[in-house]
């Protein structure tokens, strides 16, 4: 009799302590979260960054994001349309890189917003709108992230085009 009390005893101890343990578990794992998380946001802000003070501090590149804001500005095949179309490919894939992160929670959805909003206005000119529309057409991104791009932006919207062009 005194055995099968001890063994309920027992058997009651080992599942308060799994529980404790579940519950460290938990615990630990949303701390874990937070931690990567944080990482993310760094090392997508330090990219965002870097990307503004190169553009900030190089005459030339500068000139490309005015030439391009122009009509007619930047001619297609020219020296200064690979400059400007390889720029746009940097920031296209950084900013998939970061919504990929965003839809498998590893980034809240503000700071993606807004550090995605802040890249993209690059795209915001005939040359960005003309890459995107092409890098759409021929697949370059997860869809996924191009229909949250233009969702988001209009950049593949004709009429959202024609409305800028009016401004």
């Amino acid at each position: 009799m005194k055995l099968k009390k001890y063994a309920l005893i027992s058997e009651i101890i080992a599942s308060f302590a799994v529980v404790v343990t579940l519950i460290v578990l938990i615990l630990e794992i949303r701390e874990n979260t937070a931690a990567i998380q944080a990482t993310n946001r760094r090392s997508i802000s330090a990219r965002i960054e870097e990307r503004t003070i190169a553009l900030a501090t190089s005459p030339q590149l500068s000139q490309l994001i005015v030439l391009a804001e122009e009509p007619g500005g930047i001619k297609k095949g020219s020296a200064e349309w690979s400059q400007l179309t390889s720029l746009y490919v940097g920031l296209m894939t950084a900013t998939e890189d970061a919504y990929l992160q965003y839809r498998d929670g590893r980034l809240d959805k503000d700071f993606f917003e807004a550090r995605a909003r802040r890249a993209l206005l690059l795209l915001d000119n005939p040359v960005g709108r003309d890459f995107f529309r092409r890098a759409k057409e021929e697949g370059r991104y997860v869809h996924e992230y191009l229909d949250w791009v233009d969702e988001t932006f209009g950049l593949g919207s004709e009429q959202n085009i024609v409305n800028q062009a009016v401004e």
